[in-house]
């Protein structure tokens, strides 16, 4: 019971989470601060980007909710004991979500949860990478640029 309160709780903060990046992405494209963020573009649209993380929480939290408590639906579950793609994906672009269901999964579904993880570690590494390539490509841009003066 705890469980299904805790995943009720996620997807109340996470629908508030998502109302407010909605209304800044609002503000920031038609509001007051227009002027400020018009050559901005990606900036205005990073908002809209971080709502990803909440709606895969909310996906998350109601298949927590709809989990059925009778062990005979649940051994059909067991059966199947392979992530799916679309999972999968979402495990490698949103990493938190392959943590969690990874410690959710991690005893009743090993299969599923061994999946899970290595899609998250895999989706956590690469980003990393990435933002290290980032940071040394805007060093060196940095310092061609403060080489000319």
């Amino acid at each position: 019971m705890k469980i299904k309160n805790a995943a009720g709780f996620v997807i109340f903060t996470c629908i508030y989470s998502i109302i407010m990046q909605i209304y800044w992405f609002y503000e920031r494209t038609f509001g007051e601060g227009k002027e400020y963020w018009e050559d901005k573009s990606i900036q205005s649209i990073l908002p809209l980007l971080m709502i990803l993380g909440p709606i895969s929480l909310i996906i998350l939290g109601f298949s927590v909710l709809n989990k059925s408590n009778n062990p005979a639906e649940n051994e059909e579950l067991i059966m199947s004991d392979s992530l799916n793609v679309g999972l999968k994906i979402l495990c490698f672009l949103i990493p938190i979500v392959g943590l969690i269901l990874y410690i959710v999964e991690k005893e009743k579904n090993p299969g599923k949860a061994n999946s899970a993880g290595k899609c998250a570690l895999w989706g956590f590494a690469i980003s990393i990478l990435i933002t290290l390539i980032s940071i040394i490509y805007i060093y060196t841009i940095y310092k061609n640029s403060m080489s000319h003066y």
